[in-house]
């Protein structure tokens, strides 16, 4: 034993001399990087064991001092500045609680699992079950990777008591983000930031919530912008069978009567001074035009409120505040007040500037629909005229020269129906037109009508079977009528211009060759037909050609020709051609025909007989020939 202790101490101290040491049973040389190399395929190395309490022990420990603590079964190293630090044990498990510090750049914690198991499980009754930070602004406290295409971190939850918890929860105590998805790298146009999905395994629920839980916060709680040329937001419903809406907006906030653009549900801006683009555009395509199946639809649910208000707030903009039109068979806008007691108009119109308060037109020159068509099923008022009307038009300026209505048409023919203004009395009792002066102190005219064309000013066609052409009222009793033959009937008589009566008759030879004032007699050669007279004191003599008659008689009726006739004045004054034949003429004079066709001539009473007196006369006269005012009687 002793030659074994003595051989022992000489080999640790030549290898001391060397400054390495080596205990090995095959004589080897230490490694060139070891100060103590211990080398067996036997036996192992014994390292101080002790229990925790003698470990902890231990006075002024040095840097590196390893002992076996044999309550933990773990080996231990002391470190300065932090104390003892457990090295894991040959299970691959540490003794809890475990925590280290180390400046490096590589990985301090890897583990590699190539099973289909985990590679790491944390698992907690307290608030966190995992903890990871960093203090670089670039990196991230928890990275998770999937390197075949699946989720790279996915959070579990079982929410207990009915009240919801997050799988997820993204916290920000600055003014970041609290969760935060981008696409890196990917440019197929198929990647999502941030998914929400409900729905799987048949579960039910809200895919997102965004909520904002600060009254004060005048944020919006939820935000997308887009960079690029796709939609800000795109919301599809793929389920045909759904009838919820795909987009529900409410706001409880009371609106801002000052600002539009401020307390909305929703507001939609296209903020684009050159743009051709629409703030909200609505499209629906279905084959029913039921209520409700519209690209907008608005509805003012309360007491008061606009189911649709548009404006155009531009005070130098010349845009509509609202268009509507359409490229299919319907109507392009209907407006329908469904209250029976609802006494407010269907629709109102109303200008404060200088133009139209609506205009209606038809550019289509093959149309022959009306341009405006408005029928009333109401029985009207009897009492206000102004009430239960198919239609109402008021002009209400005392000093204005408009019209309340006034109808125009631009065409070619004269036919039934082409008018300004055409009214028909369908049934069996109204009036085709009906007009009235209403102010019982005004000097205004119910009824002017003007031509400055060469047509009739006024046509009266009676159709009917009975009934007269008109009938002139005064307080509601007959003063004046026209039966439908055209016989007139007058209570007060009649007052005319002319200065006698006159009748049609047909003249010998040319019409051309006579004129007012010629002296008439009867042809002796063809029935009712008239000459100049020609031979003095003659008893054809029937009457002289009026100049101006104030009635007219005639046996045709009133349209027929009487271009070949002329009016005799047989009662009346009359201007008549007369001359100094038979000396001068004084007034008071009795007339006859003359020797000079077609002129009268002062009578000798001693020679005169029945049927040759013409008139008296009205005027002297003294020349050769001329024209004076005769009292046409003749007898």
């Amino acid at each position: 034993m002793k030659r074994i202790l003595l051989l022992l101490v000489a080999v640790l101290t030549i290898c001391g001399a060397n400054a390495q040491v080596a205990i090995n049973t095959d004589a080897s040389l230490p490694d060139a990087s070891a100060m103590l190399d211990v080398k067996s395929t036997l036996k192992g190395a014994l390292f101080p064991r002790m229990s925790s309490l003698q470990r902890t022990s231990i006075g002024s420990p040095a840097d590196g001092l390893w002992v076996y603590d044999t309550d933990t079964k773990s080996y231990w190293y002391f470190k300065s500045g932090t104390g003892w630090q457990q090295i894991p044990n040959s299970a691959g498990s540490l003794t809890l609680p475990y925590s280290a510090t180390l400046n490096s750049a590589s990985t301090l914690f890897a583990l590699t699992n190539t099973g289909s198991g985990m590679a790491i499980n944390g698992n907690s009754s307290g608030t966190t079950a995992m903890y990871g930070a960093t203090s670089s602004v670039s990196g991230a406290g928890v990275l998770a990777d999937n390197l075949n295409g699946g989720e790279g971190a996915t959070g579990r939850t079982l929410s207990v008591g009915g009240s919801p918890t997050g799988a997820v929860v993204g916290r920000n105590d600055g003014p970041g983000y609290g969760v935060y998805g981008f696409i890196a790298t990917d440019n197929t146009g198929n990647g999502i930031g941030v998914l929400g999905k409900v729905g799987v395994n048949s579960s039910t629920g809200i895919a997102g919530h965004f909520e904002n839980l600060n009254a004060s916060n005048s944020k919006t709680a939820l935000e997308a912008v887009t960079n690029g040329t796709g939609s800000g937001a795109t919301i599809t419903n793929t389920n045909n069978t759904n009838i919820s809406n795909i987009l529900y907006v409410t706001s409880n906030g009371p609106g801002v009567i000052a600002d539009h653009s401020q307390g909305n549900a929703g507001s939609f801006f296209m903020n684009n001074t050159s743009g051709v683009g629409a703030g909200v555009r609505g499209e629906v395509n279905s084959i029913f035009g039921n209520n409700g199946t519209a690209g907008v639809y608005g509805i003012a649910s309360g007491s008061g409120g606009y189911g649709g208000y548009f404006e155009h707030s531009s005070g130098t903009g010349f845009g509509m505040a609202l268009y509507a039109n359409t490229s299919g068979q319907g109507t392009v806008a209907h407006f329908e007040t469904l209250p029976t007691n609802n006494d407010q108009p269907t629709v109102q119109t109303v200008t404060n500037g200088v133009g139209s308060a609506i205009t209606v037109s038809s550019t289509n020159t093959a149309n022959i629909s009306n341009v405006v068509n408005v029928t009333a099923n109401g029985p009207g008022v009897i009492a206000d005229h102004s009430q239960g009307n198919a239609a109402n038009f008021f002009l209400n300026n005392t000093s204005g020269v408009g019209a309340g209505v006034r109808g125009e048409v631009n065409s070619i023919f004269g036919n039934n129906g082409t008018a300004g203004v055409y009214g028909v009395s369908s049934g069996t009792g109204g009036y085709g037109g009906y007009f009235e002066h209403s102010n019982s102190l005004g000097f205004g005219i119910t009824v002017k009508a003007i031509s400055y064309g060469q047509g009739s000013v006024l046509v009266v066609d009676h159709e009917g079977t009975s009934g007269d052409l008109a009938i002139f009222q005064t307080s509601g009793f007959n003063k004046a009528r026209i039966d439908r033959n055209g016989a007139g009937f007058f209570n007060g008589g009649t007052f005319n211009s002319g200065a006698d009566l006159a009748e049609l008759f047909e003249v010998e030879g040319a019409i051309g060759t006579y004129e007012p004032g010629d002296v008439m007699q009867i042809s002796p050669t063809a029935d009712r037909t008239l000459m100049k007279s020609n031979t003095a004191y003659s008893t054809l003599v029937i009457g002289v050609y009026a100049t101006k008659p104030g009635v007219v008689l005639t046996e045709e009726n009133i349209g027929g020709n009487l271009e070949n006739k002329i009016p005799l004045g047989v009662v009346g004054v009359i201007p008549t051609k007369v001359c100094n034949e038979n000396g001068a003429i004084s007034r008071g004079d009795m007339l006859v025909s003359a020797s000079r066709p077609g002129y009268a001539m002062k009578a000798d009473l001693k020679k005169l007989l029945p049927g040759q007196a013409i008139g008296k006369a009205l005027q002297p006269f003294d020349g050769t020939t001329g024209k004076i005012k005769v009292m046409v009687n003749v007898k």
